[in-house]
């Protein structure tokens, strides 16, 4: 029995020690497996203009689809000279080349070797001449090449050659305003350039624009400090219009707690030799929330000036809210005190240009009652192991031990703006632990515990697809538009929704979870004679289960346009006049969601202050600690890491919005683009990189000489329409061709399109004469529809009239530019013009 007593202690002083010694040894490999984000290591190049360092270039490591990388325009002069400044930080390089490519990327016009240049150890400048391979006036991708020896990074930026442009100039006006909003005095000389009026908000510093007051321009009885210089950022110069951008830091000066602030100021300015005018000037302002110096008062957390519309993620009690500001994610929790920062690429140790650069962002994917946090961070990636690249983390935060992990990675080859308009449309993740992403035209579902890809639907458009708030339902139509898909993506079933009548059905958008959609008939008139927009005479709303809500129609009544705010559902709609063949805009109607829309337990709030004007805050729910306790959880890295690839595809049809040098949006009609341009003050670019249309980008007065009608006599049955197409476009040889193929079904769009020899169509139905005369100014007529059917072509213009093809009358005239709006304004404001001249 006492052998047995001795025997049993010994096998539990074993087991013991035991547990001990494999319990340490497991600790440690934890400890070993936990790092902290590596510092950032790759070079920046400055463009140099005048000797005015312009365009910060960040180095991309991947291999990109280049095209899209619409970043910056440096302008060159006759002698095609070029300056850059590379700031090695540290990295040894082998080799330094270029390329120069057309915009589309499709024809390469030089690559050089570059080996005179001088290396002071901690920077490079180049001086280079670009060979006379290239156009005037035309714009190229240059591709920069650094070589380490082991890799290669590229630098991107457009490069226009002309002796117009002066940018010299219009970089000291841009610079001369900005320093002298930080001296009231000198201010005085740049109050001419104010259009102070009731636009403006003088309430917040977060955003000043040209509207605000001279006090608020001027930066009002705040004690700020530029951090370092800002470096002028070119997007677009042409023989006017220029739009430039400033980013900068600045830092309090002299108040109780210093505060850092990000700063964005973009300017849009006309050209001439004898003066400069100012179009636009824009200024956003936000707080770098630091983890050092947190400000959590009472129930209170202070987040500071901002722009920006801080989105915060909680869990279900409240007591874990989840917060990013100025691309840094926190949690606090507010039962416990303690404040975690999540992710940042910079902080008080990592600070320079390359940590702080904008160009990522950050969404909370789900918080749980643990207070565990999935989140992704897309975009360029500033520092860490994917340096250079631009892609989608996704990452796990453990609450309890204090330390996040990148679940998979997905590698993307298209600018990070566009990568942020298809996530931010959806993204999700499941309780399975399964994230849904729409990425380049199709869903993925991935198993982020196994890594197995499904793609849920493709070829997809983004104005296919609609998604719930919570992006927890999604639902998207098919071309033919003969079906509409629903998905709870929590369960992960899906249903197909059909009319039983068989007719065509449209996904609208979601009120709360449950899905609108419309249905019309293929049989109905159109709208628009260039395009196909359904007519919806019903609308259903429908729970996730089937379950029909409600279903809206009236007799005779037509939706034409929608827009759901989560509560409301507003609709746009026309009434068919029979006798006519004519449609008439009737009043708008909406439908309200019965639940009310669910807010927050801890509410984002804005409070004025004395001295920072309006300051935003979140108010806690719970009772917050005495004591804050701050802390930055390491990162656990998974043996081989995870990483994703899929196919980027090109959007053919696609026409892209940038204005002051930001991303807009992706449009599948040019005329939605158009307007969209038209209100930013922006440009509308195609897939092939091509201008499609720049605001305020036109002569004074220009006329076509080339359409006519080709002495022909319009017979019977010929429309002003068919005449009108026969005149612009050269491959038909009469009217009554064109005529033949309109009533087959054809339409003015499709015939314009309809094969290598026509110049190609954009539809532009809804934008105003204005921009449609940008068209006439590049020598593109512009066929316009007038009231009672007849169309007319608008084949010039001066500051006061336009000059009109008319087939009705068989001539050319000239009519008033105020008769002209409201003559086209009547017949709906239908234009169709020409991909390129036909003249030409």
């Amino acid at each position: 029995m006492k052998q047995r007593i001795i025997r049993i202690s010994i096998f539990i002083f074993t087991f013991v020690i035991s547990t001990v010694i494999l319990s340490t040894i497991m600790n440690k490999g934890n400890t070993d497996m936990t790092v902290e984000m590596s510092a950032a290591t790759f070079p920046v190049i400055n463009m140099q203009v005048g000797g005015i360092a312009v365009n910060t270039l960040y180095g991309y490591a991947d291999e990109m689809q280049e095209k899209y990388l619409r970043e910056t325009l440096t302008p060159m002069g006759e002698d095609k000279a070029l300056r850059m400044e590379i700031q090695k930080n540290g990295m040894n390089l082998t080799g330094i080349s270029y390329e120069v490519r057309s915009l589309d990327t499709t024809r390469l016009v030089e690559k050089t070797e570059l080996f005179n240049y001088i290396d002071d150890g901690g920077k490079i400048t180049v001086d280079f001449s670009l060979k006379d391979l290239i156009d005037k006036d035309r714009e190229y991708l240059l591709v920069i090449v650094l070589n380490t020896g082991s890799s290669e990074i590229r630098y991107y930026t457009r490069v226009r050659e002309s002796d117009e442009l002066d940018p010299i100039a219009r970089l000291d006006f841009i610079r001369d305003f900005h320093d002298k909003t930080f001296d009231r005095e000198a201010a005085k000389n740049i109050v001419t350039y104010h259009e102070s009026n009731e636009e403006g908000d003088n309430s917040t510093y977060g955003h000043v624009d040209i509207h605000s007051s001279f006090y608020q321009i001027t930066w009002g009885d705040l004690k700020i400090k530029e951090r370092g210089e800002a470096v002028a950022q070119i997007y677009e110069m042409n023989d006017d219009i220029s739009s430039v951008g400033l980013f900068y830091n600045l830092k309090t000066d002299g108040e109780e707690e210093d505060e850092d602030y990000f700063v964005r100021e973009s300017y849009r300015i006309r050209y001439t030799p004898e003066r400069i005018y100012l179009l636009d000037f824009d200024r956003t302002m936000d707080r770098a929330f630091g983890v050092d110096t947190p400000q959590i008062v009472n129930d209170k957390i202070v987040l500071g000036i901002t722009d920006k519309e801080i989105g915060i993620s909680e869990n279900t009690e409240g007591t874990s809210v989840v917060f990013d500001q100025s691309n840094a994610l926190y949690e606090y929790k507010n039962s416990e005190g303690i404040l975690s920062r999540l992710f940042s690429f910079y902080d008080d140790q990592n600070w320079d240009i390359r940590t702080i650069n904008p160009r990522h962002g950050i969404k909370v994917l789900s918080v749980d009652e643990m207070g565990n946090v999935y989140f992704m961070v897309y975009g360029y990636m500033n520092r860490g192991r994917h340096e250079g690249g631009v892609g989608v983390s996704v990452y796990y935060y453990d609450s309890a031990r204090n330390f996040i992990e990148e679940k998979i990675y997905i590698p993307y080859k298209k600018s990070w703006e566009m990568l942020k308009e298809d996530v931010e449309l959806l993204s999700y993740v499941n309780r399975s632990s399964n994230v849904y992403l729409y990425l380049d035209q199709s869903i993925y579902c991935i198993d982020l515990d196994g890594g197995d890809e499904t793609v849920i639907a493709e070829d997809l458009g983004r104005d296919l697809l609609v998604c719930a708030k919570s992006n927890q339902v999604i639902a998207w139509g098919n071309k033919e538009m003969s079906a509409i898909t629903l998905m709870d993506l929590n369960s992960g079933k899906s249903r197909d929704i059909r009319d039983e009548k068989g007719r065509r059905v449209h996904p609208v958008g979601f009120l709360g979870d449950d899905v609108v959609y419309g249905i019309s008939d293929a049989s109905t008139p159109r709208l628009r004679v260039n395009d196909d927009t359904p007519l919806m005479h019903t609308i259903k709303i429908e729970d996730k289960n089937g379950t029909e809500l409600k279903s809206y129609s009236q007799d005779g009544i037509y939706v034409i346009e929608t827009s759901v705010n989560n509560v409301t559902l507003h609709m746009d709609r026309v009434r068919y006049i029979e006798a006519t063949g004519e449609y008439v805009s009737v009043a708008d109607d909406q439908i309200m969601d019965n639940e009310k829309e669910s807010g927050t337990k801890n509410n984002l709030t804005r409070v004025i202050t004395e001295n920072r004007e309006t300051v935003t805050q979140i108010a806690l729910v719970n009772t917050v600690s005495s004591k804050v306790k701050l802390q930055i959880p390491k990162e656990v890295l998974t043996e081989g890491g995870r990483s994703l690839n899929i196919n980027n595809t090109e959007n053919r049809n696609a026409f892209y919005v940038y204005a002051g040098g930001v991303f807009r949006g992706t449009w599948y009609e040019a005329g939605d683009a158009v307007k969209e341009a038209s209100e930013l003050s922006g440009v509308v670019i195609d897939d092939d990189q091509n201008y499609v249309w720049q605001k305020g980008s036109r002569t004074l007065r220009h006329e076509i000489k080339g359409p006519d009608f080709k002495d022909e006599t319009k017979e019977a049955g010929v429309t002003d329409m068919a005449m009108c197409i026969s005149a612009v476009c050269e491959k038909y040889d009469s009217a009554l061709v064109v005529q033949r193929l309109l009533d087959s079904g054809r339409t003015p769009a499709s015939l314009l399109s309809a094969d290598e020899d026509a110049p190609g169509a954009l539809v532009l139905s809804g934008c105003d004469l204005q921009s449609v005369l940008y068209y006439v100014g590049k020598d593109v007529p512009v066929i316009a529809l007038v009231p009672g059917k007849g169309a007319v072509v608008i084949v010039g213009y001066d500051e006061k009239n336009t000059i009109i093809l008319d087939p009705a009358t068989h001539s050319r005239y000239k009519k008033g530019m105020n008769d002209s709006t409201a003559w086209f304004g009547d017949a709906g404001n239908e234009f169709i013009t020409c991909q390129y001249s036909p003249f030409l």
